[in-house]
């Protein structure tokens, strides 16, 4: 269509608007104005390159006529602005434009023309992660970004139906100093309309940075990314949920941590190779390590403190009754503390159990058979006789100190533990039926180890000691009947009236009866200073 040909589009009853379909019709717009804009939005690529015959838009009725390409020239173009791009020696040009929208999502779009036309549109919401949702100019009216370029490049590039632009990409088999990548290209030319935004983009980066400050200091895993490495925070997405801020953050700390291993890596070879440099800028780099290091293993303690915090919290709600007034089977509860019919060998990381809930030395073992039949285990077998019992958790550990999780293979063993998990508000124990006796229970499976019916992996029988220390620990709720169980074998009651403890002489064994009450408050209790120093809020 030539340039200098004059398009009247006007409203009557047999022109233009008498083809509308009547659903269609209530919404249409109508007046002069919102037709001209729309109409103007519809072939904005021509008008941008100048490609646009001469339109003039006509309302018989209310004897009104204008040019569309004026209102385009005057309205729409003084918003815009045009820059030149150059890149490997390749010339590109590149015009911003600003476009009125009352759209709640509207798009923001860079288009890349070629012989006058639009080839190919680049979603920029992509590429900018500030740059979500309407913008608001100088007089807060909404508007969208509309980029347009062009260059000889493109025009060489486009193919036959005009439909594609065949450019280098960065992995091509050919290389060429004089012509641009697709993805440098892109790359630049959205820096170019990030530059032309960021009058506009400024508010939204401020209240995206604001609202990830806000969420990092009540989760100090990410503090770190705050302190070290803020400009990365801009990256992330203006508009991420809470799920997906975390997951984006996560993914930066693991960068992090990647990063300070490396730096930790080139500073021993350095070392080694005596290539650090002068003896200041060995002590520089490694103060920056250290630095960076304590504070990555800060994130690291931090998020085993919210874990620990986690359980704590997730116990305490196993407490309470259910909707239908029945109190939660000892099976829940076993799993808070460690997986049900899991050995260790199963779950290799100590932090997948919370046996700390318990006893912190509890946290490191060579052992764990979790309510499994002895039979059952590839680990420990027991004579023939004894194979249908089970204990719900055995634990076999070197202890010399709180943390001797080291030599953990050495025989005879320095200890051995036993854990039974009792169902929440149950009271059915008594003394005259060893099956509703726990207290009998556990030092009848001390008494098996002790005599040797217990064999490890490899077919050998487990070696104790006299010296080999045993314990119990009972998980329960202090009914009446448990209170009737704990004084006929003779245990004393803790000064918190939450628990009894005894020593049995003849089994060698230490045993403790603890409230599930007790377990959650000294588990709170041990953490608490954590949980201040890392300023979480108060355990509920």
């Amino acid at each position: 269509m030539p340039v200098s040909r004059r398009l009247e589009l006007f409203n009557s009853s047999e022109n233009f608007l008498s083809s509308i379909c009547p659903s269609y019709f209530v919404t249409v717009p109508k007046h002069f104005d919102t037709i001209a804009r729309k109409l103007i939005e519809h072939f904005l690529t021509l008008f941008v390159l100048s490609s646009c015959p001469n339109i003039v838009l006509k309302d018989k009725d209310e004897v009104t006529e204008q040019s569309l390409n004026r209102i385009f020239e005057h309205e729409i173009g003084q918003h815009g602005k045009e820059e030149t791009v150059r890149l490997n020696g390749c010339s590109f040009r590149l015009q911003h434009f600003r476009m009125a929208t009352r759209s709640s999502q509207p798009e923001h779009h860079l288009h890349f023309c070629a012989l006058n036309r639009s080839v190919e549109t680049r979603d920029l919401t992509k590429v900018l992660m500030n740059l979500r949702g309407p913008l608001f100019d100088e007089t807060s009216k909404q508007f969208a970004y509309a980029g347009y370029v062009t260059g000889i490049l493109l025009d060489k590039t486009v193919n036959q139906e005009r439909t594609r632009l065949e450019l280098l990409y960065d992995d091509t088999l050919f290389e060429s100093d004089e012509e641009p990548t697709r993805e440098l290209l892109m790359k630049e030319l959205a820096s170019r309309s990030e530059a032309f935004l960021e009058p506009y983009l400024g508010p939204i980066k401020s209240t995206k940075l604001n609202r990830i400050k806000e969420y990092i200091q009540n989760r100090p895993r990410f503090r770190p990314l705050s302190k070290l490495r803020p400009e990365w925070l801009d990256e992330i997405r203006a508009d991420v949920s809470d799920d997906e801020l975390d997951v984006e953050l996560y993914k930066l700390m693991h960068r992090l941590e990647i990063e300070v291993r490396k730096d930790g890596a080139q500073l021993r070879t350095q070392q080694a190779e005596k290539t650090a440099g002068s003896i200041d800028e060995r002590k520089k780099k490694f103060d920056k390590y250290l630095e960076e290091s304590n504070q990555v293993g800060f994130s690291k303690l931090a998020e085993y403190v919210i874990h620990r915090r986690a359980v704590i919290d997730f116990l305490s709600e196993c407490m309470k009754l259910d909707e239908d007034g029945r109190y939660r089977l000892e099976e829940v509860v076993h799993d808070v503390i460690f997986p049900m019919r899991a050995t260790s060998s199963e779950i290799p990381d100590p932090d997948q159990s919370n046996l700390w809930m318990i006893d912190e030395r509890l946290s490191y073992h060579y052992y764990l058979s979790s309510d499994l039949e002895f039979r059952k285990t590839d680990e420990i077998q027991v004579k023939k006789r004894h194979e249908q019992e089970r204990v719900d958790l055995l634990v076999l550990q070197p202890y010399d100190r709180p943390h001797a999780f080291v030599g953990v293979t050495k025989k005879p063993f320095d200890s051995v533990t036993i854990i039974e998990f009792k169902r929440p508000k149950r009271n059915d124990y008594s003394e005259d039926d060893e099956e509703r006796d726990p207290v009998a229970q556990v030092w009848r499976y001390a008494d098996k180890i002790q005599k040797g019916n217990v064999k490890d992996k490899s077919g050998q029988f487990i070696k104790t000691s006299d010296g080999t220390q045993f314990y119990a620990y009972i998980i329960c709720d202090l009914t009446p009947k448990m209170d009737d169980l704990a004084n006929f074998h003779s245990f004393t009651r803790m000064p918190d009236n939450l628990g009894y403890f005894a020593w049995q002489p003849n089994f060698r064994i230490y045993t403790e009866i603890l409230d599930y009450q007790k377990l959650i408050q000294d588990a709170r209790k041990r953490n608490e200073v954590f949980f201040d120093k890392f300023n979480l809020p108060p355990l509920t």
